[in-house]
């Protein structure tokens, strides 16, 4: 697997999809071998609740101190066990708006993350591109063109940067 091998010989594998299901579809049994290859691994809004499931399984479970209480005519008692939630919710994964993303960290701490960049705030976001009869097919690629220019500045800004207070945890 080229991550594996990759990382072996110092170099760095960066793997971006649209949605999972894109790398099932093309590689079938390998795509999972392909994502537990990736440390580092993070996902947007999805509408696949699979996608989102896979992020909050890959997050896993916090332990937490649960209380239960009960009120009796005489008297009153308190029991106390330790139980377990996800990090994250499904909902919470599937439900990020624009510019929020959740994931977890190779060797990261704290190991995982689901925060709202503020540098999304401060970049033009372009109307989309709605796909109708009226445009001509060199309008339509002109539009594409542009768009892709955009998004390749978009990134050339913020990879360059040297302030990371963009990002703001949650």
């Amino acid at each position: 697997m080229l991550p594996a091998t990759g990382r072996s010989n110092k170099i760095i594998t960066l793997l971006g999809l649209q949605d999972y299901s894109q790398l099932e579809h093309l590689y079938a049994k390998e795509a999972e071998i392909i994502v537990a290859n990736m440390g580092t691994q993070f996902v947007g809004m999805t509408n696949n609740s699979k996608s989102a499931k896979r992020m909050v399984d890959l997050l896993g479970e916090k332990r937490k101190e649960e209380v239960s209480r009960t009120e009796g005519t005489n008297s009153d008692s308190e029991s106390f066990r330790m139980g377990k939630d996800s990090i994250v919710l499904n909902s919470e994964v599937s439900g990020q708006k624009t510019g929020h993303f959740t994931g977890k960290i190779a060797n990261g701490n704290p190991p995982s993350f689901h925060t709202q960049f503020k540098l999304y705030d401060k970049l033009k976001v372009n109307d989309p591109v709605l796909l109708n009869d009226t445009l001509s097919d060199e309008d339509l690629q002109f539009k594409i063109d542009e768009n892709w220019d955009n998004i390749d500045r978009d990134i050339h800004e913020i990879l360059n940067s040297d302030d990371i207070s963009w990002i703001n945890n949650d």
